[in-house]
């Protein structure tokens, strides 16, 4: 019940941000799929596919991490539902992941997303957001919640100039830092 409160709190906030109700372009945007073992993670290196989203970057992994996984004396906690996305992984490196969506020329889109910042474990938290390869964001999460995970909404509008765009979340966190979340990713028509 607490994870569809939670589910319905997102999709309101949403539509407050973005004016609409449209579903989602972004499949799997809670990284929802596929199921990680309870009070666990897995990993996906560089190359591999993520249900919808392919991880890129440099050689590297990222991670899906259930919301009952404790690492370094921190609990995990996703935004909503059971899993949230670790970008920086195992390995830290300016790794991420992309998804190819389908898009009408010269319309715009609103991509929004919850990353998550462990203050106590490097201070903040970055997020390199590219569309179609160029960096079209750099969202920084500076929130404080002591020893727990504090997160954080940011918003994006852009125009798409073809019938497909791709959208990436690489970590870009400096590599003594390991934790960099990312849930809850939507891309819906802006209405304006």
């Amino acid at each position: 019940m607490l994870s569809t409160c939670r589910f319905a709190a997102v999709a309101a906030l949403v539509s407050a941000v973005t004016g609409t109700q449209a579903q989602s372009l972004i499949v799997n945007g809670g990284f929802e799929t596929p199921v990680v073992p309870v009070a666990s993670y897995q990993l996906f290196a560089t190359g591999s596919p993520l249900g919808k989203w392919t991880v890129v970057g440099q050689a590297g992994d990222v991670a899906v991490i259930n919301s009952q996984f404790t690492g370094g004396g921190f609990t995990y906690n996703p935004k909503a539902g059971e899993q949230v996305l670790d970008l920086t992984g195992t390995t830290r490196t300016f790794t991420g992941v992309q998804q190819r969506v389908i898009t009408t020329p010269g319309q715009s889109y609103v991509l929004t997303f919850w990353t998550s910042n462990l203050y106590n474990n490097g201070g903040s938290s970055t997020v390199e957001v590219l569309v179609n390869g160029v960096t079209a964001m750099r969202a920084t999460n500076f929130s404080n919640a002591g020893l727990g995970q504090a997160w954080k909404l940011f918003r994006l509008q852009f125009t798409a100039p073809s019938d497909q765009t791709v959208v990436t979340f690489m970590n870009a966190d400096p590599s003594n830092d390991d934790a960099n979340g990312l849930d809850e990713v939507t891309m819906v028509p802006a209405t304006n």
